[in-house]
């Protein structure tokens, strides 16, 4: 195999590990996400989008938040209307540490769907009450 595919291979494989009864198993498998940082970007973006498993969407919500990659920020902000309130909380917890850089993303979504939401506005208010 090359490396490309073996990486891709990998990736995947931590991604299914995600979805694990096994909670050091999956603690194992988020912090190698996090360890191999922004190529696993894309990888936990889909999943934190796509999973229909609360505890893959929590695991990268939090391995987002721990790579920092700007590029997770809409999938975060997104994520705060999860309907599992502990996903929308970590993905609120990752935006903080975006400061920010988060804001313009936060606001505009805030401004297009914010009357809609007791959830988005309750996460915006999560990631902004500390910042400065």
């Amino acid at each position: 195999m090359s490396r490309p595919i073996q990486t891709e291979v990998n990736l995947e494989s931590l991604i299914d590990i995600l979805a694990s009864r096994d909670g050091m198993a999956r603690q194992k498998a988020r912090k190698s996400l996090v360890a191999m940082g922004k190529p696993a970007t894309p990888s936990l973006i889909r999943a934190l989008r796509n999973s229909k498993v609360d505890q893959v969407r929590w695991e990268a919500a939090k391995a987002l938040g721990a790579i920092g990659d700007a590029k997770a920020i809409p999938s975060l902000v997104k994520a705060l209307e999860d309907r599992d309130p502990d996903v929308a909380w970590l993905a609120a917890e990752a935006l903080q540490k975006y400061k920010k850089a988060a804001w313009p993303v936060l606001f505009r979504t805030l401004l297009k769907q914010g009357a809609h939401s007791d959830s988005l506005r309750h996460g915006v208010h999560h990631v902004l009450r500390n910042q400065r």
